[in-house]
C-alpha cells in the first residue's frame, strides 16, 4: 500500500507499507522494498524517514540517504531485525532490507509471521522518505511513483506491486474577486463574487470573504464558502 503526504517546506512525502497476509502459510524472512523516483523529483534532496517493523519505530537522522540498524523484536517476536537501507541519487533507486536474524546464531530467522488479528501489527511494517520536486515544473505535470515489495527475495518472484500514485502540479496560483456593485443599494443586498484558476489547475475549493466598514480594517464575512454569492446586510 501507498500513502503519500506534504510537508512543511512543500516537499513530497511517501509512505510505503508492507504485510504478511494472514493467508500466508509461514512467516517472512526478508523483505526488500524497491522505489524507483519520478524523474521530476530532485533526486538530490531524498531524505530517508521514520520507519516501523512490527511494533517497532525507528527513526533515522535527518537528510540521510544511507542507513542500517539493528532492532531487537523480542519478546513480541524472537528475532532480530537487520534493517538496510539504501539511495543512488544518480540513478534514483531507493531501497530498503529488512532481514531476520537468530539473536544467538545470527541466522536467518522469522521476522513477520502472517499478520492475523491475533498477532497484528507484528505481520507488517512501513518506510517513509521525503523528497523536494524540480523546479519550474508547469501546471499539469504528472509526478507518480510505484514501489514493488519482494518477500524472501528473489525466492518468490515476481515481486509484489504497490498502486501508483499521482500528483498532479498546479504551479499557478488562483485568482478571485468581488463583482462589482451598485453605487447605492438597500440595506440588504446581494453580493457575488468569482475565481478561476489554470486551465489543467486544480481548481478553486472554497472561497474567504472580507469586507470593510467605513473603511477601516477588512474582517472575515464568509469563511471556507463553496458558494458564489450571499445576502449582506448593513447598517
Amino acid at each position: 500500500q501507498r500513502k503519500r503526504f506534504i510537508t512543511a517546506d512543500g516537499s513530497l512525502g511517501y509512505m510505503i507499507f508492507f504485510e504478511n497476509l494472514e493467508a500466508a502459510t509461514a512467516a517472512a524472512q526478508e523483505v526488500l522494498i524497491t522505489d524507483q523516483l519520478d524523474t521530476n523529483l530532485q533526486w538530490s534532496t531524498l531524505s530517508l524517514g521514520t520507519m516501523q517493523i512490527g511494533e517497532k519505530t525507528i527513526t533515522v537522522p535527518e537528510g540521510s540517504q544511507s542507513f542500517s540498524h539493528m532492532v531487537d523484536l523480542r519478546p513480541a517476536v524472537d528475532a532480530l531485525a537487520e534493517v538496510e537501507c539504501s539511495y543512488d541519487p544518480d540513478t534514483g533507486v531507493a531501497e530498503w532490507i529488512f532481514r531476520g536474524r537468530d539473536p544467538s546464531t545470527g541466522e536467518l530467522a522469522d521476522l513477520l509471521p502472517p499478520n492475523t488479528q491475533e498477532v497484528a501489527p507484528l505481520g507488517q511494517g512501513w518506510v517513509s522518505y521525503t523528497i523536494a520536486q524540480e523546479p519550474g515544473l508547469t501546471t499539469g505535470t504528472a509526478i507518480t511513483n510505484m514501489a514493488t515489495i519482494d518477500f524472501e527475495i528473489d525466492i518468490f518472484p515476481p515481486p509484489i506491486e504497490t498502486p501508483e500514485f499521482v500528483n498532479t502540479i498546479d504551479s499557478g496560483a488562483p485568482t478571485s474577486q468581488v463583482k462589482p456593485l451598485p453605487t447605492a443599494v438597500t440595506t440588504t443586498f446581494t453580493v457575488e463574487w468569482e475565481g478561476a484558476d489554470d486551465e489543467n489547475g486544480s481548481g478553486i475549493m472554497d472561497y474567504t470573504i472580507y469586507v470593510s466598514e467605513d473603511g477601516n480594517v477588512y474582517t472575515k464575512w464568509l469563511e471556507y464558502t463553496t458558494q458564489t454569492w450571499a445576502e449582506f446586510t448593513g447598517e
